[in-house]
């Protein structure tokens, strides 16, 4: 078994500063309902009290490995006007005569390429971060407005 220590201290009267093995934290919300940031990211607790019933959601605060775009660049070649366009994501890298093999890439080309893609993939990301911020927003709306209409039933 191994050792355990924590230790909550309030700052107020729906704050708490949390200290454990594993670091500090801070903590705030109402019965039923409450946000934590601290060393593994933020947590959000929706409860109904007195019924030993909870839904927890934990968001980390490290971003996944960055993923080298080098491997990942979708080349596609299409012909216009008797040349092939080599595109990525649909931006011009190269312009090359139809009737001709097609030769590799340059180096000057692939580097476009990647400068391409990782534009891209940081935009991607971002949409991402956007979307995940707003799912949580999302719960929260939705966990604060039922404690409200729990709350009101329970007042009647």
């Amino acid at each position: 078994m191994g050792f355990r220590f924590r230790k909550s201290i309030r700052l107020g009267k729906h704050t708490r500063l949390n200290l454990s093995k594993s670091g500090v934290g801070v903590s705030t919300g109402v019965k039923g309902f409450r946000v934590g940031v601290g060393p593994k990211g933020v947590r959000t607790t929706a409860s109904i009290p007195g019924m030993g019933i909870s839904y927890t959601e934990q968001h980390s605060l490290k971003e996944a490995p960055k993923k080298r775009a080098a491997n990942r660049v979708p080349v596609t070649g299409r012909e216009v006007d008797g040349k092939i366009v080599m595109e990525v994501y649909g931006e011009k890298v190269a312009e090359r005569k139809a009737g001709k093999p097609m030769k590799p890439m340059t180096r000057r080309e692939r580097k476009k390429g990647i400068q391409i893609a990782r534009k891209h993939e940081k935009a991607e990301r971002k949409a991402a971060r956007a979307a995940k911020r707003g799912g949580c927003l999302g719960t929260l709306v939705a966990v604060c407005g039922i404690a409200f209409l729990v709350g009101m039933l329970i007042a009647l």
